[in-house]
């Protein structure tokens, strides 16, 4: 399983919904960033509304965990129930704290 995180163009976690990210930093699940995805349907390049879980699926394919500061209610439900993709949100701006935070929990919560 691999986990994401949502970030901004200044490489922090983007603060509105997931799906609007301008890119994705993947990760492994003891935290080692593996790489850097763009987002091709980020509204401020496309007209394609962020409200489409599966776009970010399709992109996404081998990820368990999106983590992100805010995620639309509706679509954070379809990503469980759907698709079975656990969804975290943080305070963090930091990518790098927020994996930190999701593991520590995770690994406390198991």
């Amino acid at each position: 399983m691999k986990i994401s995180v949502a970030i901004d163009s200044n490489a922090q976690v983007f603060k509105g919904h997931f799906g609007s990210a301008a890119a994705y930093k993947i990760y492994d699940v003891e935290g080692k960033l593996i790489e850097e995805i763009e987002n091709p349907h980020d509204p401020r390049k496309t007209k394609v509304h962020h409200d489409n879980p599966s776009l970010i699926i399709d992109l996404l394919p081998q990820v368990g965990v999106f983590i992100g500061r805010k995620f639309g209610e509706q679509s954070a439900e379809k990503l469980r129930k759907k698709f079975g993709i656990i969804v975290w949100k943080t305070e963090s701006i930091l990518p790098s704290v927020a994996i930190e935070e999701f593991l520590l929990e995770h690994e406390t919560s198991e």
